[in-house]
């Protein structure tokens, strides 16, 4: 027989798909020794240390029965100096009618295995699918029930007390309403249910210990489990999906600003109610599935926007032309400190439905601003509802304790008197319809730079901040700092804006932010400092760009039409929100990608921007001809 340290005549198996044996270190110049080469040339080639012999593996495996020839098969081959002669040693023996008769066999037995093996792996994934979804099935029902603090098992004698078995009781309603569970339970054997108490307990105990490894390693104490039919599906693959949604497009924003006719303050009351609503439902949802679902069918977004952009307009219109930027900015700090609070809020508080609780409730306090905040006096006046807006300015002098000479108390008098407007008043009471900006090729270029100006600053400036977790550190501080790093912004958009003008400060903060995107990415690996100041440089200067757009938008459109066309530049600039949860994937293939795409779009939108009219100190235009008129006249107050 065969010595012991070449493969053994009953492996088989393993022989067919594994045929390379263990290699040893041989004499390399020694030619009358087995050289290490040979295994490689010849692949059925095997060799014996103790022997110091050559075998042939598929005839001793497949040779046919009776054949005379024993040198590679029992005795092994050791003439070394003949090994390679053509008519002796290994070449003889590959052109044996014997050992090519083995070969077929040996190559027949790897197809047939190879086969099997396909039909074997085709079968486990059948079944394991199967099984799989069956499991996906039983785990939700086990979250449901668990959250909610119900009763999952009664007693162990399932048929006395039916009743009492609530989860056994629902799985078998989901089977009998659901035809690919069904056909899965079919398929289960008895012994595969899973639905014994045991199975359960471990199960629910299976649920905790994943819940406490979340709340060590990822800060998050939630349950979240998610089997897919194929593969196992991430919760972190998952968070771009849930912000995709939360983000769509806030079309509703438009709608509003119509219904209400450019009622601000009922406008203002109707976003916020539905913006509180939206997030208390959103702070009950059991699963992540049906979270995603509730807030992109509520379209919370578009509440949230709603409530931002008319609450923004109605303070700038209630202000003096040169009163406008500080307005419009100690609004724009109010929005950075909510995300400064946010911030501090997730670091201590990882539950999201939690974190929902705390964050919405305030909302039930602006309930108070329907009575508060007065209606714009513009509109009243451009809508001819005069003794409304007599009652505002008496109130606001009241408030302010300022005594008001006797002109102006006879202006108040005879309110028809003050030229507020200069066109007739058939044209100021005339109600625009947001078709009318498509009659107007100076406005129609206008929004659609506006637009793409909305969509780039959205672009950027979430993406600055939803990125800000890929920097070295703390995740909670990374995202404070940057929200911080807003503040100087606003503080250098005060300035800048009454001296420079709103063009040129829109165009010169998205250039530096461009440039400061692009230059992180050249920063030295060793330099995790430089590359935070540089990531800050660029949020700042975004937030610039942010707020100096906001004012300048609200300035460039008539009165009838500004809250709409203010809205609709916010809803397409969502596509730029929907776009920035997406960038952190890009650094999956490229580490530079997203700050490099940061950084493009804001050069090209900044010099696009120099195409908008310079509205420092001008009146607010309250028709269409005056709106096309902004930057030719450039009227002054």
């Amino acid at each position: 027989c065969a010595p012991n340290d070449i493969s053994p005549l009953d492996s088989i198996e393993r022989t067919v798909t594994t045929t390379s044996l263990k290699r040893f270190t041989f004499p390399k110049t020694n030619t009358r020794a087995f050289q290490l080469g040979w295994l490689d040339r010849f692949q059925w080639l095997e060799y014996s240390v103790s022997r110091d012999a050559a075998y042939c593996f598929v005839c001793r495996q497949f040779d046919v029965v009776g054949t005379k020839e024993l040198a590679f098969k029992v005795n092994g081959f050791s003439k070394w100096k003949r090994a390679l002669e053509k008519n002796a040693g290994f070449v003889k023996h590959e052109q044996a009618v014997t050992h090519k008769s083995a070969m077929i066999s040996w190559d027949e037995r790897k197809t047939r295995t190879a086969n099997n093996n396909g039909i074997s792996e085709l079968v486990s994934n059948t079944v394991l699918q199967k099984r799989r979804f069956y499991m996906k099935t039983m785990i939700e029902i086990l979250i449901f029930l668990i959250t909610n603090e119900v009763a999952i098992r009664g007693s162990w004698d399932i048929e006395n007390h039916k009743e009492d078995y609530v989860f056994r009781n629902l799985f078998e309603f989901e089977i009998s309403h659901n035809k690919e569970l069904r056909k899965c339970a079919e398929f289960m054997s008895k012994n595969e249910t899973y639905l014994s108490p045991d199975i359960q307990n471990e199960l629910i105990w299976t649920i905790a210990k994943i819940t406490q490894m979340k709340r060590r390693f990822h800060d998050n104490t939630d349950i979240l489990i998610a089997i897919s039919d194929a593969n196992d599906l991430c919760y972190e693959k998952l968070k771009p999906l849930q912000k995709i949604n939360i983000k769509l497009p806030p079309k509703e924003e438009l709608l509003v600003a119509e219904t209400y006719m450019e009622r601000k303050k009922a406008a203002f009351e109707e976003e916020r109610k539905k913006n509180n609503n939206d997030g208390f439902l959103t702070r009950f949802k059991l699963l992540e599935e049906l979270y995603v679902l509730i807030r992109a069918k509520d379209n919370e977004a578009a509440a949230g926007s709603g409530v931002y952009a008319t609450a923004f307009i109605l303070a700038v219109e209630l202000m003096q032309p040169n009163k406008r930027v500080i307005g419009g900015t100690i609004i724009a700090c109010n929005y950075t400190l909510g995300e400064i609070v946010l911030g501090l809020i997730a670091m201590f508080v990882p539950n999201y439905r939690t974190l929902l609780h705390i964050t919405y409730t305030p909302l039930l306090l602006i309930i108070s601003y329907f009575w508060i905040i007065p209606e714009s006096i513009r509109w009243l006046l451009v809508k001819g509802r005069k003794a409304e807006a007599v009652t505002v300015i008496l109130k606001a002098v009241k408030m302010n304790k300022i005594i008001l000479s006797v002109q102006t108390m006879d202006k108040l008098r005879y309110i028809e008197d003050i030229k507020v407007l200069k066109e007739p008043r058939s044209e100021i009471n005339k109600r625009y319809a947001i078709t009318e900006v498509f009659k107007s090729r100076i406005l129609l270029i206008r929004l659609a730079n506006c637009c793409l100006c909305w969509i780039t600053n959205a672009f950027v400036y979430y993406g600055l901040s939803l990125n800000s977790v890929t920097l070295a550190g703390d995740k909670y501080t990374n995202f404070i700092l940057v929200c911080t790093a807003e503040i100087p912004g606003y503080i250098i958009t005060i300035f800048v804006l009454n001296k420079f003008g709103r063009k040129y400060s829109l165009c010169a903060s998205m250039l530096l932010c461009g440039t400061a995107c692009l230059a992180s990415e050249y920063v030295p690996v060793g330099q995790p400092v430089l590359r935070l100041i540089m990531f800050l440089i660029g949020k700042c200067t975004i937030t610039v760009s942010f707020t100096v757009l906001y004012v300048l938008t609200t300035e460039m459109y008539p009165t009838n039409l500004r809250n709409s066309l203010v809205c609709v530049c916010s809803m397409i600039g969502r596509i730029g929100s929907m776009a920035a949860p997406q960038t952190p994937l890009l650094g999956e293939y490229m580490a530079a990608l997203p700050l490099i795409l940061f950084g493009g779009l804001s050069i090209i939108s900044g010099l696009l921007s120099l195409m908008f009219p310079e509205t420092l100190n001008t009146i607010l235009p309250d028709t269409v001809k005056e709106a096309e008129d902004i930057g030719k006249n450039n009227q002054r107050n």
